[in-house]
């Protein structure tokens, strides 16, 4: 049983073998990402899920996540794309960030904030042009 501090996060994974946009209802939980989840980004294929300005318009509320596990098996590749959404809303992550093996971030003038937890990058890659990448501290 979890103490008093830890957070029980439901795992909400993207399901779809191909590439797509966050807001599509490809879920596993059959809803949007939002604060109460983790959301996975690890199943097989070759693939980028876009948050895109749209995303941030008219879902911003999927825009706050408990925790982000990105990675992918062996011959495949995954790829959270913040592709020119912007920094308001940024994409939050309130309990940490992993990229793991053949997994990727790649913020295209996006904001991501991560409030604890850190970033963690295994056998990743984050690569950033624009916007920011804030992790911890004060924001």
């Amino acid at each position: 049983m979890p103490s008093a501090t830890q957070v029980v996060a439901l795992v909400n994974s993207w399901t779809k073998p191909t590439s797509g946009a966050w807001e599509e209802p490809v879920w596993s939980l059959g809803i949007l990402p939002n604060s109460s989840q983790t959301i996975e980004i690890t199943n097989a294929g070759f693939k980028a899920v876009g948050i895109n300005p749209s995303t941030a318009v008219n879902f911003p509320g999927s825009l706050t996540i408990n925790h982000l596990d990105i990675s992918a098996p062996i011959n495949s590749s995954n790829t959270l794309l913040l592709n020119f959404f912007g920094t308001n809303p940024p994409l939050r992550v309130i309990n940490g960030v992993n990229v793991g093996t053949n997994g990727r971030i790649l913020n295209l003038f996006s904001g991501l904030l991560v409030d604890a937890g850190g970033l963690s990058i295994s056998n990743g890659s984050v690569a950033q042009n624009g916007g920011f990448v804030i992790v911890g501290g004060r924001h």
